[in-house]
């Protein structure tokens, strides 16, 4: 059976069944998602919709952000890069246009691929998905990691998506740590 969690809904892997209808509730009122945005600084990037600003670990930097009609959406997407250099997490933080979205609990994209998982939870007091390697011998430290925490009071959606082999495979707590940093001070509440 699948699981409704927030906007969120799961299903067993393979599931064939029935699933909720995506429903469409549109933007905020009077917002036009299109005004083009690039900035390369925080204090820029605090003017977007939804702004947060993560606690991320030592030596990672603010790369820029961006709101325009390419990745159309009404927030923004953030980049960060890890001391290594490069994208190591992007933070896109939007309007929850929709809701009904459907994944599975567990997915083997090929024969003998690795097992990631999708997971329900509750992140800062808030529903939350992530999908992730878990430890064990299917494990992949390269597997990307997602996560999406949904903020009912502003009917937004904060997804983070992990690139760096720190956030990566099996390593959803650090993740987890930064999703609720974005719910803690200096942030909004």
């Amino acid at each position: 059976m699948p699981i409704r969690h927030g906007p969120f809904q799961i299903v067993p892997e393979g599931w064939t069944g029935e699933t909720e209808y995506y429903t469409y509730h549109g933007l905020p009122p009077a917002q036009n998602p299109y005004e083009a945005v690039r900035a390369t600084t925080v204090a820029a990037a605090r003017q977007l919709p939804y702004w947060r600003v993560p606690a991320l670990p030592e030596g990672w930097t603010f790369a820029g952000v961006v709101q325009t009609s390419e990745i159309n959406l009404y927030g923004y997407r953030a980049y960060y890069r890890s001391p290594q250099g490069g994208t190591g997490l992007e933070i896109t933080a939007s309007h929850l246009s929709s809701s009904g979205w459907v994944r599975e609990a567990a997915q083997r994209p090929n024969a003998g691929a690795n097992l990631t998982v999708t997971e329900t939870r509750v992140i800062a007091g808030r529903p939350a998905q992530v999908f992730y390697s878990p430890p064990g011998p299917t494990s992949d430290p390269r597997s990307i990691t997602l996560l999406w925490v949904y903020d009912p009071a502003t009917q937004s959606e904060y997804e983070l998506y992990g690139l760096n082999t720190s956030l990566s495979g099996s390593n959803i707590d650090n993740m987890i740590a930064i999703a609720r940093s974005l719910f803690e001070p200096p942030n909004a509440p």
